[in-house]
């Protein structure tokens, strides 16, 4: 670890009695701890291995047979200091929660290039920045172009293997016209593990009978119908289904708001299209929200609604639903696990959110709340009301 670089001594002919000299000490020594911790935390991030991250990282559901990550909202552009970038923050956190409890799939629940989506002239900068920087130990660098990106994320920082980057898009990544195919077809050449689906659904058949469901929230909002997710929610195997989208599809919206308005109109799509399917779902995650938030839901389903929008950063909520169960105003992600064997399986959704002191390099997450699903659909909350208390 370097140390800081120790500055001669500095002579005064006489005192400064306008305090000149005392803030531009004050200003040198600012500075030189500001490098000496920059270098640390740098340090800090491409070695994470050398210190201890499972001692970090919050406690999960034990023996689970398939985990994921999910997080959204979080493509800000970058920072000019890439460690206080909040979406490396975040990521680092949720490689130090990998490291600790490793996972099976990374879903990225939308808006992952602020604020005009992706654009050709500053993609290489903005994969680097956006993707490959701050999900360094889950990213695969084997594409055609990995070489032009491979520099934000050097060996010394990975700490496991790769695993699959799942993405829907956000509204925000529908802004430049160009920016769905780029996230589509040119993030793969980048980070070849980066897959989103071709159209409005898509299906990830995954361990333990669980059937991932990737929808494209805003190509749903501007279709006719709903087809194409009751089609796909049709082929999934199960028994366990997830549907990932980008907009929150909740149950009990009543508010007097357009973004009321807005979230009841697509919430009852998806719905319907739910319940046209003839299929259960037990979960639901989505980002949108920019904040950490759980739902209750009821048959046919979404059964559990997760909303993990804390990737980059947080704001409060928009709308009202009489079955939001859980609220927090923070950066974050969530964890799912299947856990159990017969008909005590259960999926647990637990949110972590990033502790409210920040120690550079040791970002790490706090467990705030934790809720479960059965197979038939009952829901329950996973902690005492005196541990979500925060």
């Amino acid at each position: 670890m370097s140390a800081l670089t120790q500055s001669p001594p500095v002579a005064y002919a006489r005192p400064n009695r306008s305090g000149v000299g005392r803030r531009a000490l004050a200003a040198g020594l600012l500075a030189l701890g500001l490098v000496g911790a920059v270098s640390w935390a740098a340090e800090v991030r491409f070695a994470p291995a050398r210190f201890a991250p499972a001692r970090f990282a919050p406690a999960t559901p034990p023996g689970a047979e398939l985990s994921l990550l999910a997080v959204g909202d979080t493509g800000k552009p970058p920072s000019w200091l890439p460690v206080a970038d909040a979406q490396v923050r975040v990521g680092h956190a949720m490689a130090r929660a990998h490291t600790a409890d490793p996972v099976d799939v990374i879903v990225l629940l939308g808006d992952n290039f602020y604020p005009k989506g992706l654009r050709s002239r500053e993609a290489v900068a903005r994969i680097r920045a956006n993707v490959v920087r701050p999900y360094c130990p889950f990213v695969a660098l084997r594409g055609p172009r990995s070489a032009e990106v491979a520099d934000a994320c050097p060996p010394a920082g990975v700490t496991g293997g790769p695993v699959p980057i799942l993405a829907v898009l956000g509204n925000h990544d529908h802004d430049a016209e160009e920016s769905p195919g780029l996230e589509r077809n040119t993030v793969p050449a980048f980070v070849s593990n980066w897959s989103t689906p071709a159209g409005m659904a898509g299906v990830h058949e995954l361990r333990g009978g669980v059937s991932l469901v990737l929808v494209q929230s805003e190509e749903l909002l501007a279709a006719a119908d709903a087809a194409p997710l009751r089609d796909a929610l049709r082929q999934a195997r199960g028994p366990w289904r997830i549907v990932a989208v980008h907009r929150p599809a909740v149950e009990g919206v009543d508010g007097p708001t357009h973004d009321d308005a807005h979230t009841a109109a697509f919430s009852k799509r998806v719905q319907d299209a739910v319940a046209e399917s003839g299929v259960e779902v037990q979960l639901l995650l989505a980002g949108h929200e920019h904040n950490l938030q759980i739902f209750e839901g009821s048959r046919p389903g979404p059964d559990l609604v997760v909303v993990a929008g804390g990737g980059a950063g947080h704001r409060p909520t928009k709308f009202h639903a009489r079955s939001r169960r859980f609220t927090l105003v923070r950066m974050g992600f969530a964890r799912i696990d299947l856990v159990g064997t017969g008909e005590g399986t259960r999926l647990v959704a637990s949110l972590l959110a990033l502790r409210d002191v920040w120690i550079p390099g040791f970002d790490s997450a706090e467990l705030v709340a934790r809720w479960s699903v059965s197979l038939a659909g009952d829901v329950r909350d996973e902690l005492p009301a005196a541990a979500q208390a925060r």
